[in-house]
């Protein structure tokens, strides 16, 4: 059955990484497209596909293409409320439907997909297309319709120090877990998700930024193994094995 949500909040909040996290946990694969990129009324045919005559037709569009080669997977609509106002009227109308056609007639069903839309508060505190906060904070949308269609509308705070080490420590579980599925004994510092959080907040915070911090440590770390034993320090004293 399909699924439709909103993630709403601040930039660097944690929309996306929910959004890998939760197709991590249902097995599927991961699309996401950036609508930013679909801010201009003609730019929907790049979400369906161009019309015959044109480059690109028979390709398949960003948006009904990647459904229909996987119709169970995640989609990401990142930063929905950037998109023009008849691309988003397009879009909610294919998923309202359960389905929509490229410009080929191909038929693409979002029956078994779940699909996450994103968005970022206005902070002009204007109206208009996009997303406003009322209702004691409950995130909805400006354009009609749209919350409604949704099964469920996620608020996100923005990601204190506490937060982005708690993303640090499931990002570092699922790595030792790699590691000694493979055969290699860790010895990992105390303190090692504490100093990824750390870098993370002094690049401006957020999960993108705790992934960075994160594949530096990793990286480092496997590219110094020895002795089928992989040594992650943090800078601190104690070890954790």
């Amino acid at each position: 059955t399909r699924c439709l949500m909103l993630f709403h909040g601040p930039e660097r909040s944690g929309k996306k990484h929910a959004a890998v996290t939760l197709a991590e946990t249902l097995a599927v694969p991961l699309h996401v497209i950036d609508m930013s990129e679909f801010s201009e009324a003609h730019s929907v045919s790049g979400l369906f596909g161009p019309p015959p005559g044109y480059v690109g037709f028979g390709m398949g569009g960003r948006l009904t293409e990647p459904v229909r080669r996987s119709p169970a997977c995640v989609l990401v609509l990142e930063r929905i409320d950037r998109a023009h106002p008849a691309v988003m009227a397009s879009v909610m109308a294919a998923l309202e439907s359960g389905t929509a056609s490229d410009s080929a007639g191909r038929r693409a069903s979002f029956a078994a997909a779940t699909v996450v839309m994103t968005s970022v508060p206005d902070e002009s505190g204007g109206g208009g297309i996009g997303f406003m906060q009322r209702d004691g904070g409950a995130a909805t949308v400006g354009l009609p319709g749209v919350a409604d269609l949704c099964d469920a509308v996620v608020r996100f705070d923005g990601l204190d120090r506490e937060a982005l080490k708690a993303v640090a420590e499931a990002r570092l579980s699922a790595f030792l877990d790699h590691l000694r599925a493979g055969g290699y004994r860790v010895d990992m510092d105390a303190g090692v998700a504490e100093t990824v959080a750390l870098e993370a907040e002094k690049s401006g915070g957020g999960a993108a930024a705790v992934e960075r911090a994160f594949r530096k440590v990793a990286d480092e770390a496997v590219a110094n193994a020895s002795n089928m034993t992989v040594r992650i320090p943090s800078g601190k004293g104690g070890m954790e094995r």
